[in-house]
């Protein structure tokens, strides 16, 4: 067998170890010479941190500081549906994305360097014969690589998932909503009532009519305008235009339109549940599958790391 000293004699890459860590400790230093700035946005430091991070380098060169551009937007529409728009911006999501995209090639590059020491550590303790030939060193340092980009998009993947449930979850309860909208006017409240009734009733809306009683009360104008940008597209935005036009027709009138659009908003949900239902009866299918596949993938990984090195190196002996 190979002696220890002899894998770490074989691995000459390794004394680019110290060179890599130094590097990081380098840019480490001009990150933090920089000063940063201590804006208190989010409750929590961390969200903080993160979000003064984006304003220095390098950081800041990924940044749009144009907040109306179409994909800051988007980025940010994304945050809130996911409901995390009290803990991140687009500012301090971009930061953590480049945070983690720097931890990750640091990581890479340490691993680059050392991985067959690594390998030949295990196949050294285990009695393994993996094989440590340049070409299978090549395709497990690509396989890494791989590996490694997939845990830089996560956090994307993870708001974009969590984004689409909110969506669903965010127009169900609109025809409740609706429903109280109609009773109080029936029984003749004024709408700065109803909004700060609203605001007090304890469902996923509270804070939007939170923010747009305090607004109607300086600027209706206002208040509407930012009621509508909160509830576009989901049906719910038309009972909004008809308290906004209700000095315009009758109360009796303005209820008709009302309950109409109760109806839809039900209609609608009750078509979003069942396309839900069927997509959920898809993922319950193929989630039967799932622990087959898993058990068939962690079979493979062995066999993926052995078939690498069977590839140029000596077949096992039984």
């Amino acid at each position: 067998g190979m002696g220890m000293s002899n894998i770490l004699i074989q691995n000459n890459m390794l004394y680019l170890v110290p060179m890599i860590i130094a590097i990081g400790i380098v840019l480490f230093t001009v990150l933090f010479s920089q000063r940063i700035k201590n804006e208190k946005i989010f409750e929590k430091e961390s969200s903080n941190f993160l979000h003064g991070l984006s304003y220095l380098k390098p950081f800041i060169w990924f940044i749009n500081p144009d907040e109306d551009d179409i994909k800051v937007r988007k980025m940010q529409v994304m945050l809130n549906k996911a409901g995390l728009h009290t803990k991140l911006n687009y500012r301090s999501f971009t930061s953590l994305q480049i945070l983690m995209l720097l931890a990750m090639l640091f990581v890479y590059g340490l691993l680059f360097i050392s991985l067959e020491a690594w390998i030949s550590l295990v196949s050294f303790l285990f009695n393994l014969p993996i094989d440590t030939t340049p070409d299978s060193m090549m395709n497990m340092r690509m396989l890494l690589a791989v590996v490694l980009i997939i845990g830089v998009m996560i956090p994307q993947m993870t708001i974009r998932m969590r984004a689409k449930r909110n969506d669903f979850l965010f127009t169900q309860d609109l025809p409740l909503v609706q429903l109280s909208l109609i009773l109080m006017l029936r029984a003749r409240r004024p709408i700065s009532d109803i909004f700060f009734e609203l605001s007090r009733t304890d469902n996923r809306y509270r804070e939007i009519f939170e923010t747009a009683y305090r607004m109607f009360v300086r600027d209706k104008k206002d208040a509407y305008e930012y009621l509508n940008r909160q509830f576009d597209g989901t049906g719910f935005d038309e009972a909004i235009q008809v308290l906004e036009q209700m000095g315009e027709f009758s109360k009796e009138e303005s209820i008709i339109v009302l309950e109409n659009g109760l109806q839809q908003l039900i209609r609608t949900g009750q078509e979003k549940k069942r396309g839900k239902a069927l997509a959920g009866n898809l993922a319950s299918q193929f989630s039967m599958l799932l622990p087959f596949g898993g058990v068939i993938l962690l079979g493979a990984v062995p066999i993926v790391v052995y078939a690498l090195s069977m590839l140029n190196g000596e077949p096992m002996q039984p």
